[in-house]
């Protein structure tokens, strides 16, 4: 694991997948490949403003419960935006 994550800190994502498709990986696979890495910095960055604006509103201590009831919110809540993102992006992708 240690020399795939030099490997890939060396070479970077956008050259791993230009030389899997020169080794004739399908396009499909890696246009969706390249969709997952660029998303999912986005989708984590998502959820930490989501996670830091709630906590900002809790004003007290919160239980082991009301912890659990704020992650099932914020999972919901993300689930509901990344669909609506991939629905724009599979729109946008139509138009062209």
């Amino acid at each position: 694991a240690a020399i795939f994550a030099a490997f890939i800190f060396n070479m970077g994502w956008r050259m791993i997948i230009v030389g899997l498709e020169k080794l004739r990986m399908p396009k499909n696979f890696s246009f969706l490949l390249n969709l997952t890495i660029i998303s999912i910095p986005l989708f984590l960055r998502e959820s930490l403003k989501m996670l830091s604006a709630r906590e900002a509103r809790i004003m007290r201590k919160a239980t082991l419960k009301g912890l659990w009831r704020i992650l099932a919110t914020i999972t919901g809540d993300l689930l509901i935006k990344s669909y609506e993102r991939s629905w724009k992006l599979e729109k946008s992708l139509i138009a062209r």
